[in-house]
């Protein structure tokens, strides 16, 4: 299963760089490490973190087709873009709700690890997922917070290789916030 887990962090990061650099290519490494992720994540109970790693299958193939796709306005690929403060606080208020009713769920009803830590590793990286698909530039924060969280979820389940890949996750979401920041500014 170790051979497993390196192929999945190295796919992982080179999701994450590709992504960081705005390049289509992120999505197939996306869909590779996060299949592996699935099987893992089941294995280790934290299945929270198995449903969002299919999620990230699905995601990586809607990734890749709206990355793809057009603006209305030119035949460029759209553009990195903010949240308003309103969206920004309805986003966190909805994702912290959700993240109280899966945790309680899966406490009550499974075996799971670390329920509450699971629910919001993945409720908040369902948000961040969509929010990088569409290239909104928060997503990196959001997954700074949820990469710092899980690198201490997978440590304490013996995936150390996985854990480290977590951290490296947090220095390339500070990387990738200033370098699509970059582009924002550019646009303006």
């Amino acid at each position: 299963m170790q051979w497993l887990e390196i192929l999945g962090v190295v796919s992982a990061l080179l999701f994450t760089i590709l992504a960081a650099y705005e390049k289509k290519a992120c999505w197939p490494f996306g869909l590779i490490s996060s299949a592996i992720y699935v099987y893992l994540c089941v294995e280790i109970k934290l299945y929270q973190d198995a449903i969002i790693n299919l999620y990230y299958v699905f995601m990586a193939m809607y990734g890749w087709w709206k990355w793809n796709q057009p603006t209305a306005s030119e035949q460029n690929t759209i553009k990195i873009t903010r949240l308003t403060s309103t969206q920004r606080l309805h986003y966190l208020i909805m994702a912290s709700i959700f993240t109280a009713i899966s945790g309680s769920f899966f406490y009550l009803y499974t075996d799971a690890s670390f329920p509450f830590a699971d629910a919001f590793t993945t409720v908040f990286a369902f948000l961040a997922t969509w929010l990088q698909a569409r290239k909104i530039i928060e997503n990196w924060v959001i997954f700074l917070v949820v990469d710092t969280v899980s690198a201490v979820l997978y440590f304490q389940k013996s995936l150390y290789f996985t854990s480290l890949l977590f951290i490296l996750y947090t220095l390339l979401c500070v990387f990738a916030w200033n370098r699509w920041k970059e582009k924002i500014n550019h646009y303006a």
